[in-house]
């Protein structure tokens, strides 16, 4: 949680766009895991709602690890887990 933060920091003070390299690097791993999950389906996914899918993951995510640094409340975060769980759900059901 912590070292992807300060990564991020670092590579917003870097000349280039590291801070963006590492956030696409991190969505293309997203990416490939949500396609391998959806051929394992045998379900077709559409490469848009993939990309959504994707988005709304990392931000997700992204949440939940900074809500984690500030709190690092366990029971709260279990809780908050599901919560995203439920969120997830929801716009699956909904796509």
């Amino acid at each position: 949680g912590a070292a992807i933060v300060e990564l991020i920091s670092w590579g917003q003070r870097q000349e280039g766009q590291q801070a963006e390299m590492v956030y696409n690097e991190a969505s293309a791993t997203i990416r490939t895991k949500l396609e391998s999950v959806a051929t394992a389906s045998g379900r077709p996914v559409d490469p848009d709602t993939i990309d959504a899918l994707t988005y709304i993951v990392s931000t997700l995510s992204d949440g939940f690890a900074l809500n984690w640094l500030v709190f690092t409340d366990p029971p709260a975060a279990e809780r908050q887990i599901e919560l995203i769980l439920g969120v997830l759900d929801a716009w699956m059901a909904a796509h």
